[in-house]
């Protein structure tokens, strides 16, 4: 099996203003692509969907560490397009996420996962079953003890 290893890193925008989020997965830098963005929004080029979203709307955009947060890094380049659309949807599920974006299709298998990643794991269930052995030994001697019929 041939994976290819890469550098990449999905990360998301959040409008300043509406505090919605828009996520993508890139090779570059997060400050090479933030500079990217302004770019697009400085020379009014809706390009993308967090530009359209700051032009259409005409919200403002913050400083790096305001506006971008690192999601995950990824070094397989199979890994980077179901790494995003997990975060694609997972936001969307909860209404954080820039309607100028296209969330592709919906997917029940991401919505599994994102339930399966924010639930508790389960508790074992050992203080509730410690007494099996006590209870076990006690039936065999009550049972060795008895008279019979």
């Amino acid at each position: 099996m041939n994976l290819h290893v890469i550098h990449a890193i999905c990360h998301d925008f959040t409008c300043n203003m509406c505090h919605m989020t828009y996520i993508r997965q890139t090779s570059c830098s997060l400050k090479q692509r933030y500079q990217e963005h302004i770019g697009y929004i400085k020379h009014n080029e809706p390009q993308l969907a967090y530009t359209l979203n700051i032009l259409n709307n005409k919200h403002e955009y913050g400083p790096i560490n305001n506006t971008m947060i690192l999601l995950k890094h990824i070094y397989i380049t199979t890994l980077l397009l179901p790494y995003e659309q997990l975060y694609i949807q997972s936001y969307h599920y909860h209404i954080q996420f820039i309607p100028e974006q296209h969330t592709g299709k919906h997917d029940p298998i991401y919505q599994l996962i994102y339930n399966l990643h924010n639930t508790s794991r389960p508790t074992r269930l050992t203080h509730q079953y410690s007494n099996i052995d006590t209870t076990k030994n006690q039936f065999h001697s009550n049972c060795a003890s008895s008279q019979p019929i």
